[in-house]
């Protein structure tokens, strides 16, 4: 639909937000490659929607996710320099949003979080990844009903910081609906 209208904003973000999910499946099939194509061209179409409007702010928040999708690429690439500087490009995104939506922008900062916590686990720095695992379930406002992946997010920080009998409460419930989260 695209191709016909190219100027329609709406086809647009249905693209990015597609192309988004379709990298986070391939990067869990073990599709790196063909994750990392689908994230620069989410990547590319959300740039370009925001030089049209760069105060948007749903296109911005699509600009911390596909910073956090760079950034998961990246790690599984074995570049997890490139990987933290990506997560922290997602932080500073996730955490300058106001977009009136508390759980939406805590969620985001929480990604943002679990990722800067995998890469310093990964680089041998266990206080920094737990103080960013921490930061990340911070970033959840309290007494808010969650969305399964919002649940699914809470119950990996809380893994990571080995309250494990928490992230198993989550995952039971998660585990009723039906969800499978990925990791």
């Amino acid at each position: 639909m695209l191709p016909k209208e190219p100027a329609n904003t709406k086809w647009a973000e249905y693209g990015y937000s597609a192309r988004l999910v379709l990298a986070s499946e391939l990067l869990a099939t073990g599709k790196r490659d063909d994750a990392a194509e689908q994230t620069n061209l989410a990547c590319g179409a959300i740039g370009t929607l925001l030089r049209r409007d760069p105060r948007n702010v749903k296109w911005r928040g699509a600009l911390s996710d596909c910073w956090a999708m760079r950034a998961r690429v990246a790690m599984v690439n074995g570049d997890v320099q490139l990987a933290l500087e990506q997560a922290r490009a997602a932080l500073d995104t996730g955490l300058a949003l106001h977009s009136g939506d508390a759980t939406t922008d805590g969620y985001r900062i929480a990604i943002a979080y679990r990722i800067i916590g995998d890469v310093e686990q990964k680089l041998g720095n266990s206080p920094a990844a737990r103080s960013a695992w921490s930061s990340g379930l911070a970033a959840f406002p309290s007494a808010v009903p969650e969305q399964p992946n919002e649940m699914s997010e809470r119950a990996s920080l809380l893994r990571r910081l080995g309250r494990a009998t928490e992230a198993q409460a989550l995952a039971g419930n998660l585990s009723g609906m039906g969800y499978r989260a990925q990791e």
